[in-house]
C-alpha cells in the first residue's frame, strides 16, 4: 500500500467518524455503528473493490494498461 496512511490509521479514522456522526461513546462496537450507518468496514471495502476490478479485467471491460498485466 503506497498511501500516506496505513490501513490501521484509516480504520481508526472510520471508527472515529462513525462515533462522531452517531454521537455514541467508546463502548459501542464498530459493527453496530457501521450497520446503523450502512457502511462497510474498510478492509471489506478494499476487498470488494479488488473483486470488482478483477471481474472487469477478466471480462475485458477495463483500461488497456490493466489488460496487459
Amino acid at each position: 500500500m503506497s498511501s500516506m496512511f496505513s490501513r490501521d490509521t484509516i480504520v481508526k479514522l472510520q471508527m472515529k467518524a462513525a462515533r462522531a456522526i452517531l454521537d455514541v461513546d467508546f463502548t459501542v462496537p464498530s459493527e453496530t455503528m457501521f450497520t446503523q450507518l450502512k457502511w462497510m468496514p474498510f478492509h471489506e471495502r478494499v476487498l470488494c473493490h479488488k473483486a470488482i476490478q478483477m471481474y472487469t479485467t477478466v471480462r475485458g471491460d477495463t483500461l488497456d494498461y490493466l489488460k496487459n498485466i
